[in-house]
């Protein structure tokens, strides 16, 4: 797009921010809520929000694109190998950024005058918040079920120490430099939070 007919970066970040937080206001967020549609398929409805604005699209195509790359991520399971955010979270969140161009891609393309969208942002969200409602725990962020399950099935026991090091396991539990964490109680951190001064907004 020329550089002339490029919205500034506030434009993306506002309109991903409105698709987010109206995720979190009427469904959820959390991949231990709602599974892996709540995090990646929010994250691509975010992405594809913000695209859409930031290249001329109109509110109710804004709309549009945030509802098909949501649309597409429904049911999405969270089972993380190992319990990580990394098989297969990552490759997941691509595909995400995929849908989302695509998503963007389909509703720009489209002619606005012939057409009207069948489904709303906010009907997505609603069946996302009932879907996760129904997935089981096992599906939930738990490493219980799905892939995570069936991979460490699968995995020989004289493999597990060879895998942990790869997937960084120990420095995971240690950190950088081999020196145990304090563990830090629920207690605590909500002392911490409460601690910390409001934000005044007027003077941002």
């Amino acid at each position: 797009q020329p550089a002339h007919k490029r919205s500034p970066p506030s434009t993306f970040l506002l309109a991903a921010a409105a698709a987010g937080i109206l995720a979190k206001e009427r469904a959820c967020i959390s991949g231990a809520v709602g599974g892996c549609q709540a995090e990646v398929g929010t994250a691509s409805a975010m992405a594809a929000a913000g695209l859409c604005a930031a290249l001329g699209g109109t509110p109710q195509q804004v709309d549009e694109a945030a509802e098909i790359a949501l649309e597409h991520s429904l049911g999405m399971t969270c089972d993380p190998v190992l319990g990580l955010v990394q098989v297969p979270c990552i490759e997941r969140n691509t595909m995400g950024a995929a849908k989302a161009l695509n998503a963007v891609s389909l509703v720009l393309r489209s002619p606005t005058t012939t057409r009207r969208a069948m489904m709303r942002y906010d009907d997505v969200l609603r069946v996302m918040k009932e879907t996760g409602k129904d997935m089981s725990s096992r599906y939930r962020e738990t490493a219980q079920g799905g892939l995570a399950a069936d991979y460490e099935a699968s995995l020989p026991p004289a493999k597990w120490e060879e895998v942990k090091a790869i997937m960084g396991i120990k420095r995971i539990q240690v950190g950088p430099r081999r020196t145990p964490r304090k563990a830090i109680s629920y207690e605590e951190v909500i002392d911490l939070v409460r601690s910390v001064p409001p934000l005044d907004l007027c003077k941002c």
